[in-house]
């Protein structure tokens, strides 16, 4: 047996379809394999060794030498770059932590296994070979760094691999490094809410998230201008002057947005889908140095605004990937990431119903929350002859599910959500259509309601999206229909099942909780402006970001220090120009403590 389908053999009992795809890769013209000097293969890239061209293996030692502090304290260890793998097999020899590889180079991974014995290396080490930098972050351990205040992973680079691909590699560090300071870094944001619709809650979940998270966030709720709005058309019946009217008044709108932003001097603004912005602000924040990012929480096939709001953004966010990022680029939008919706655990809750009066009115085998889009009005008049009821907006009340639609179809406040979620034996989810009949095969995007329903704790049957399984365990933390065929049949199923419905709410609760929270998302959303940032978000006098209570637990056993920032506990969040204010409000002879902030905040000026 040669050495590489050896190689193959043990890749495949822990990595198949990575052994397939390196089965099927040829080594190019540009990767040459000659002998060292002591006699062991090496390896260069266009002209560039990735090995010691004299003695590979004294190379890999010196470089475990070289980091053996970092391999002691780590966990895990990422190693950055491959080569012909003889660090990894020294790497192997002084650690039994968990070690991942990052190699972008799939010939180079080929070469490897060919001329290299990897040995136990296969079944021990997870590889994430031409990862795209944004999937590679989706992966065990990389996610952890999104879900978790402090997760620690050393980081080991090997340099020759990271000469080779420099924009690659500066890529994931950038964003390791950003994810990182994220959890650390307190920054002013202003938040501006759209005037209603279903963005509306989701900013105030997201300015909620970001307090939590330490920021200093300054919320500009446009929802009081929604009655004004609203009665603009019925001051005439010309659709044409109605247009105009509201356009004039967006534009007020956008004066108001532009007079706060001007009054906070946030570091950004963070708006949300709908928000009343015209095309002309982002031009006029731009002058005033203050970036702007977009959450724009609408399916791009149905809103098409995307086109004329997303060139004019710093950093413009996505419920959809694939097609959209397509098309963004089309346009020239470079700054776009992709990050789902969530939920708000401190919103969406196990709630229990205390009076019988609440019990008559939630209770039912089968709910359904939302507005009485196309597929949903035809879907559901199958569903008649169950304990069925129907909660939201734009319903008919004259069509046959008029005796399953309650509240006379007009819109429930979010406040009711967790009632009827926790009241419901079985939550039906089905993502709006205005023109598919049932469910829609091609669903790119997840709807809030999918995590809020796990969130809660109830159990739900949602139509299969093409993103779902990111989010959840199919079969086991959620259950999926692909028609309305199928609907049926797990309706039936489940109702006769109740131990199955808890188990799966359960685990699906579990992993909403520990993963698609707003918090997750603001986390996230933060690390990429972070990342495509200049230096001036973190090179400010915020003193990093840190409030005082992150601060004294921080400090530990310095007890000089733990006494000085106690004498700020009336204040929450701390910075350093004020710290250094108290200081020289002082008399007498000055403490250590106190020389160390005068010398830091020399620094900053």
């Amino acid at each position: 047996m040669t050495l590489l389908k050896k190689n193959l053999e043990a890749l495949k009992k822990n990595n198949p379809d990575l052994a397939k795809k390196a089965e099927s890769t040829e080594i190019p013209g540009n990767i040459r394999i000659n002998r060292s000097k002591s006699g062991f293969p090496v390896l260069k890239l266009d002209g560039l060794h990735l090995n010691s061209p004299y003695d590979p293996i004294k190379e890999a030692k010196n470089w475990i030498s070289r980091h053996s502090c970092e391999i002691e304290d780590g966990e895990p260890v990422v190693l950055l770059g491959l080569g012909l793998g003889y660090h990894l097999l020294e790497l192997l020899k002084h650690t039994e932590r968990k070690v991942f590889v990052v190699e972008p180079n799939m010939e180079i991974f080929r070469a490897a296994i060919e001329y290299v014995n990897m040995g136990s290396c296969l079944s021990r080490v997870k590889f994430f070979i031409n990862k795209d930098i944004d999937k590679l972050y989706e992966e065990i351990p990389f996610k952890y760094l999104k879900y978790r205040e402090k997760y620690n992973i050393n980081i080991l680079k090997h340099t020759p691999s990271l000469k080779s691909n420099n924009e690659y590699f500066d890529s994931f560090l950038k964003r390791f490094e950003a994810l990182k300071r994220s959890s650390n870094l307190r920054l002013k944001i202003l938040v501006i809410s759209p005037i209603f619709g279903g963005s509306y809650p989701i900013s105030k979940y997201c300015v909620s998230a970001l307090k939590r998270l330490g920021h200093n966030v300054d919320f500009l709720d446009n929802s009081p201008y929604y009655k004004t709005f609203k009665s603009l058309e019925n001051i005439t019946d010309e659709k044409n002057n109605v247009a105009q009217l509201r356009s004039i008044y967006i534009n007020l709108l956008s004066e108001v947005i532009f007079a706060r932003a001007i009054q906070v001097k946030p570091d950004f603004i963070f708006a949300l889908a709908q928000s009343p912005l015209t095309l002309e602000l982002p031009k006029r924040l731009r002058e005033l140095n203050i970036p702007l990012a977009y959450w724009f929480v609408e399916d791009f096939r149905e809103m098409s605004y995307w086109r004329e709001i997303a060139p004019l953004c710093d950093f413009f966010f996505t419920i959809q990937r694939g097609e959209f990022f397509r098309n963004l680029k089309e346009i020239g939008v470079s700054n776009f990431y992709y990050l789902p919706l969530a939920c708000d655990p401190e919103f969406h809750k196990k709630v229990f119903l205390t009076t019988e009066e609440e019990k008559e009115r939630y209770k039912c085998d089968i709910s359904f929350v939302g507005a009485g889009y196309y597929n949903r009005r035809n879907s559901f008049l199958r569903l008649l002859d169950f304990n069925f009821k129907i909660w939201g907006s734009e319903w008919d009340l004259s069509s046959p599910l008029s005796k399953n639609i309650q509240n006379q179809g007009r819109r429930i406040e979010p406040e009711e959500y967790n009632k009827i979620f926790n009241s419901s034996k079985i939550n039906l989810n089905l993502h709006s259509s205005t023109y598919h009949q049932g469910v829609n095969h091609f669903g790119d995007f997840v709807n809030p309601r999918t995590f809020e329903i796990a969130s809660s704790g109830g159990f739900q049957l949602v139509d299969y999206r093409s993103e779902l399984h990111k989010f959840f365990k199919i079969g086991e933390e959620i259950i999926c229909y692909r028609d309305a065929d199928e609907l049926r049949e797990k309706i039936e199923y489940y109702l006769k099942h109740p131990k199955k419905r808890e188990e799966i709410a359960r685990k699906g609760q579990q992993r909403a909780l520990q993963e698609h929270t707003y918090e997750n998302r603001m986390k996230e959303m933060i690390a990429f402006v972070l990342e495509r940032s200049s230096d001036r978000l973190i090179k400010d006098n915020r003193f990093n970001g840190n409030n005082l209570e992150k601060l004294i637990k921080e400090a530990g056993r310095n007890s000089e220090l733990v006494n000085f920032l106690s004498e700020f506990k009336d204040t929450r969040e701390i910075e350093l120009k004020e710290i250094v204010k108290e200081i020289k409000k002082g008399e007498g002879e000055l403490t250590k403590v106190e020389n160390i902030f005068l010398l830091m905040d020399s620094f900053v000026h």
